[in-house]
């Protein structure tokens, strides 16, 4: 009898989001800073616009409508009302109402890891003991092409949500977008994650992503994935910034790593590194482990 052959699950990098409070002003200012911005969808709560780079990794800038019933469901997030409704396939939908919406600040929001199979990574996630739900997801494009992909996640945001392309990915991000930026930025290189507890964060981020820390200390934990590195920092009374902290971008164009300025980016902090070595700056702090 022939033995059936499993595919491994792959988990890499999708894209990364950011609130801002004007669209417009976000995208003229990301643009001051060298980036190509497209405009993106116009859906019933807000509106988006895309910074997309060559490795096929995007920044999605989001902004919402000052609509009524978004203030009155903000008021609800806030009051964590919403999060009672947050069980079975709204889950990933509560995560957005509980942690989005009711955010006033601007800068990052959530991130997105792209997986060979959105099914098999929320039922990895259930094993964990977290609600998570996957739906597929459908918009048709101006020239009316339908594009589909499977998404998902849970409430909280302890771990990142998922999608999986069911139409060709280059239906979702057509290739004709330009990708080639003034500043010379070429991808996602590595992100920063703050966490309340760090050896839960890594346990679970482990089973998620499929594979152990590689770097691992009291006070971060480092994973390399395919193109590539996630760090969870443990949350202190110096920083206790919880979520996205910061993403790494690279470009061929800088000799050192160098941060965005924050007003033009609008509180999402962003390095961006030598293409050569994108993480060499995130390892710094884990090469000599203090002692206990």
């Amino acid at each position: 009898m022939t033995k059936a052959v499993h595919t491994p699950m792959t988990v890499t990098k999708d894209h990364f989001i950011l609130r801002a409070d004007d669209l417009l002003t976000a995208t003229r200012d990301f643009e001051a800073l060298g980036f190509i911005v497209t405009q993106g969808s116009d859906a019933g709560e807000g509106y988006n616009a895309l910074i997309i780079f060559p490795d096929d990794s995007y920044l999605e800038i989001v902004a919402y409508k000052p609509w009524f019933r978004l203030k009155v469901w903000g008021w609800l997030c806030r009051r964590g009302l919403v999060r009672r409704c947050g069980r079975g396939d709204r889950a990933f939908m509560a995560r957005l109402w509980n942690n989005w919406v009711p955010r006033h600040r601007e800068g990052w929001l959530d991130w997105c890891v792209k997986v060979s199979s959105a099914e098999a990574f929320a039922e990895t996630a259930r094993d964990k003991g977290l609600d998570v739900s996957d739906m597929i997801h459908s918009r048709r494009l101006a020239d009316g092409v339908e594009v589909r992909w499977r998404i998902g996640g849970g409430i909280e945001l302890d771990a990142p949500f998922f999608l999986e392309d069911v139409t060709p990915r280059t239906v979702r991000l057509p290739k004709r977008l330009d990708r080639r930026h003034p500043n010379g930025v070429t991808g996602v290189a590595a992100a920063r994650f703050g966490v309340t507890d760090l050896a839960a964060s890594v346990a679970l981020h482990a089973t998620l992503l499929g594979a152990r820390p590689s770097n691992e200390n009291r006070e971060e934990a480092v994973f390399d994935l395919p193109g590539f590195t996630l760090t969870l920092e443990k949350a202190t009374a110096d920083d206790p910034t919880e979520g996205l902290r910061e993403v790494t971008l690279t470009s061929p164009n800088v000799s050192s790593a160098e941060t965005l300025d924050l007003t033009l980016s609008h509180g999402a902090r962003i390095v961006v590194a030598p293409s050569e070595s994108p993480d060499k700056r995130l390892r710094i702090t884990i090469e000599s482990p203090p002692s206990i």
